[in-house]
């Protein structure tokens, strides 16, 4: 049987700082790499465009930059994703200090997500009602909170855009070319 080791309050609010720092230094990455990403995904496009016909690569070209940077745009999905999940399990291990220690930051998204956890959160009454009226606040599905987040719009939706973008590109660049420049 092992034996469970109980650290200080002070080396669980030093583990709190590290955890609130070790997420918010992720969230930058995101949103700077996200930037990146959207930058380097249609700046080329809007380059390309910008260009008279005679000076348009081959389609052939053009359709392999596009599904390049899409594919890339996907990889940097999946990565983005994972670097939300080490940021949640900061967030797991705050709430769980924060149990520790009696506090409520980041318990207050639960309690807004589910109001019905405010019961066993210790929370004063005056407290617990505001919650649960900012919880019903907003429309369906968003939230006045913002459940849902920019998880699924950035991980999803930058492919989507590059993919789009660059679909509708090469079909303005075929039918420029009257399908002759870009299928030979």
């Amino acid at each position: 049987m092992t034996q469970e080791i109980c650290p200080s309050r002070e080396e669980l609010f030093k583990e709190y700082e590290f955890c609130q720092t070790h997420a918010q230094s992720l969230e930058s990455t995101i949103w700077q790499t996200g930037t990146a990403m959207s930058i380097g995904g249609i700046g080329p496009l809007i380059v390309m465009a910008n260009h008279p016909m005679s000076e348009q690569p081959p389609c052939r070209v053009a359709a392999a930059v596009g599904i390049g940077i899409f594919l890339v745009s996907i990889v940097w999905g999946l990565a983005a994703r994972r670097w939300w999940c080490i940021q949640h399990a900061c967030f797991m291990r705050m709430r769980h200090i924060e149990t520790e220690l009696g506090l409520h930051q980041t318990r207050y998204v639960q309690y807004l997500d589910d109001p019905q956890s405010l019961k066993e959160s210790g929370l004063r009454d005056k407290y617990s009602k505001e919650i649960r009226e900012r919880a019903k606040e907003g429309w369906w599905p968003m939230y006045a909170h913002q459940r849902a987040g920019i998880q699924g719009a950035f991980s999803i939706g930058l492919p989507a855009i590059v993919l789009v973008s660059w679909a509708v590109y090469l079909g303005a660049l075929r039918h420029a070319a009257n399908l002759t420049y870009c299928c030979q």
